[in-house]
């Protein structure tokens, strides 16, 4: 073989295989994004909490197009509210927070509830959250409607 032959045999073997590579990120969709927060009840106030929840938080949610996957009470001694919600990606959540964050409605709740308790006077004390992808050894989770959350 001549030194010509083996260059331009060598250049089109090599973009063969990078014609044919696929990248992991390429081969796979997406992960979906999931949202964990659990919000802390301040001593005595968990009713509060959980009227909160009821009467504003997940309307409001609703109000976005967002439908937590459940929620839970916490147990022990820090009492509050925990909740999953599950996004497309980050630019979904980012969205939906933005439209949360200026719900008309939503604004005013906020707002009555800081003016009847002062921003100290608060039920909720604080606010936990983590994003989260499924691990590729994870079960498959599924919705109360059977949809599965990967």
């Amino acid at each position: 073989m001549t030194l010509a032959f083996r260059s331009t045999f060598c250049a089109l073997a090599a973009a063969a295989l990078a014609a044919l590579a696929v990248t992991p990120a390429a081969a796979q969709p997406a992960k979906k994004l999931y949202e964990l927060r659990t919000y802390a009840a301040a001593p005595g106030r968990m009713k509060d909490v959980e009227a909160e929840f009821q009467s504003w938080i997940i309307p409001g949610l609703a109000r976005v197009g967002v439908k937590p996957v459940a929620y839970w009470s916490n147990e022990g001694d820090k009492p509050g509210v925990t909740y999953l919600m599950v996004f497309k990606d980050q630019a979904e959540r980012d969205a939906a927070g933005a439209l949360f964050r200026h719900d008309p409605e939503t604004s005013k709740t906020q707002a009555d509830a800081t003016a009847k308790y002062g921003a100290a006077g608060r039920a909720m004390t604080g606010a936990d959250i983590r994003l989260m992808t499924m691990t590729d050894f994870s079960p498959h989770p599924k919705t109360a409607e059977g949809a599965t959350l990967d």
